[in-house]
């Protein structure tokens, strides 16, 4: 249940295939059903579905009535934040894929019927519309679970990006690494006006805080303490921001009040709360590295967190990270991603940022060896420059 495999749903629906909605209640059963008509009508009404191919995909669309419907399932999609039936052999030819990090995956090993089967799934929300999906491939994973998930997602229009699941997702990293890098600014004084508009400058679509919003505080902050939790360390700092809205009951912009505040009569703008906030803290650290750019701050975050996910293999290559930013994140396309945007500026320029960002906040702009060794040996992400 919920509004992401809803989302699922719709998508799989127009690919003609047969879904079964399976849930701890009929009640949920019945609440995702609901949300997957609501999406049909809406795109019925906008022309981008014929009222025909709506009611057919309704037709393909039932609740399941037990756990038998994991029997003839080709591919079982799990929240991961639910009890797996008492299956027995049912379902142990199906592909199982888990929406959740390497802790949801793992666990999910000792309770579904084949495990090497198993791996994870991110998909980026719309899901109905969105084109990146990152498949998460643990070890003993057989290799026709992964092509046949990678199959099923190309034909239903969708890009995808392998990952290792040793933790979360490779957008869940960036994300956050965008993130804790604008909340250690912000601690150390910049607004977070400012930061989203760096952002902004820098290629997103949206700025860190704005995304936040959008996905609510509460939600926000448990990822971030999940994705430090998933690299056994303690509770990433430089949360306090989101501690303190949250405290003062700015869930996000479903309540109307996160980083910003939204009007009943529509938009968004800046909180006078946020603005004093941040110039209490202005005394922190903005004052000692005043020649410290926040756009490239943020970049050189971005980069320095890649290069950890490469040095781990997490990735096989660096154009899969531009392009979870260019499709998952929201980075404009034309500039190619923020790695493509590195190299052309020279890794040296970004090092020298790391360097001077490092006094703020070590863990997130520490310079990692690889970057140091590219920028030794001349190298850049995809090519040496100039070459």
């Amino acid at each position: 249940a919920g509004a992401e495999l809803a989302e699922l749903s719709v998508a799989c629906l127009q690919a003609g295939r047969q879904i079964d909605i399976l849930a701890p209640s009929t009640e949920q059963a019945n609440a995702t059903i609901l949300r997957i008509a609501r999406i049909l009508d809406d795109w019925a009404g906008r022309g981008r579905l014929t009222g025909a191919a709506r009611e057919a995909c309704l037709q393909r669309l039932a609740v399941a009535r037990g756990r038998e419907a994991l029997a003839g399932a080709d591919l079982v999609v799990d929240s991961g934040n639910s009890a797996v039936p008492e299956s027995g052999d049912l379902g142990a030819r199906a592909i199982w894929a888990v929406l959740g990090t390497a802790r949801e995956i793992g666990a999910r090993r000792l309770e579904v019927p084949a495990p090497e089967w198993l791996l994870g799934l991110r998909l980026y929300r719309p899901v109905q519309s969105a084109r990146l999906a990152e498949i998460l491939v643990p070890d003993g994973v057989v290799p026709e679970a992964v092509a046949g998930l990678v199959r099923l997602l190309g034909e239903m229009g969708r890009i995808v990006v392998r990952t290792a699941a040793s933790g979360a997702s490779a957008g869940d990293d960036l994300q956050a690494a965008l993130l804790r890098a604008a909340l250690a600014l912000a601690d150390a004084g910049w607004s977070p006006y400012e930061l989203d508009e760096a952002a902004r400058g820098l290629g997103f679509a949206a700025g860190p805080f704005e995304t936040a919003d959008q996905d609510g505080l509460e939600r926000v902050l448990a990822r971030l303490d999940l994705i430090g939790d998933l690299r056994a360390q303690q509770r990433l700092a430089g949360t306090s921001l989101l501690s303190t809205r949250i405290a003062a009951g700015a869930g996000g912009r479903a309540v109307g009040k996160g980083l910003y505040l939204y009007p009943a009569e529509g938009g968004k703008r800046p909180d006078p709360a946020v603005l004093a906030w941040a110039e209490g803290r202005r005394a922190n650290g903005r004052d000692a590295v005043p020649e410290l750019d926040p756009a490239r701050a943020l970049h050189a975050a971005l980069v320095n967190e890649a290069a950890r996910l490469l040095a781990g293999r997490v990735v096989q290559r660096a154009s899969d990270l531009d392009l979870v930013m260019v499709r998952g994140l929201g980075f404009a396309a034309a500039r190619g991603g923020p790695l493509l945007q590195a190299d052309m500026a020279g890794l040296l320029t970004l090092l020298k940022v790391m360097k001077q960002a490092a006094r703020l906040a070590p863990a997130i702009w520490k310079p990692h060896p690889m970057i140091e060794a590219m920028v030794k040996n001349g190298e850049g992400f995809f090519r040496r420059p100039g070459a």
